[in-house]
């Protein structure tokens, strides 16, 4: 079966406040303390480093083999050429997967955001149960094997009230969202 003709799993934004949740502290240090390589091996924060400027921060994470994350990424890249402008920063995060592949996934569909590498550059369950990626979405309910796609959004900073998508993004849902944020 092609990705074409795989059926998408959209799920809504939810808005999580870290404070009062029970969350290990951990867990939520992927906020804050969370470090991914990027195109030249260089480790930096993903939330640290673009929360300088926008209004809202959207990070996905994808795997290039995920048929959902394929459908997600025409959606974001659409996000990002609309919103960008308006205070929009997107930050993508390519995991499970060999660089070579994910860049090949980022040019297959043009994504011009930023781009970050996970903590597994290969498909293998038993080292992704030991990611705090996969640690921090079991935290938060998410019950899929490999987490992608996933998305968090922070709002004006605010790092300890995000939103949180586990799967691909309801295009309706997110425009209104982003038309009443921006």
């Amino acid at each position: 079966m092609s990705i074409s003709q795989r059926s998408h799993e959209y799920a809504l934004l939810r808005w999580i406040d870290l404070e009062s949740t029970k969350i290990d502290e951990r867990l939520i240090s992927i906020l804050t303390d969370y470090e991914l390589g990027d195109l030249h091996n260089k480790k930096a924060n993903i939330i640290k480093t673009n929360l300088k400027n926008p209004k809202v921060l959207l990070c996905s994470f994808f795997a290039e083999w995920c048929p959902n994350c394929h459908y997600d990424a025409i959606t974001i890249q659409k996000l990002f050429s609309n919103y960008e402008a308006m205070g929009l920063k997107i930050v993508l995060t390519m995991d499970y997967s060999s660089k070579e592949k994910s860049l090949s996934f980022v040019k297959k569909y043009e994504l011009k955001m930023p781009i970050a590498f996970g903590e597994l550059g290969e498909k293998n369950e038993e080292k992704r149960n030991h990611t705090q990626f996969y640690q921090f979405r079991k935290a938060l309910g998410d019950t899929r094997g490999w987490g992608a796609p996933f998305h968090i959004i922070i709002k004006n900073g605010d790092q300890n009230n995000v939103g949180i998508i586990m799967g691909e993004i309801d295009e309706n849902q997110i425009m209104c969202f982003l038309k009443e944020a921006l």
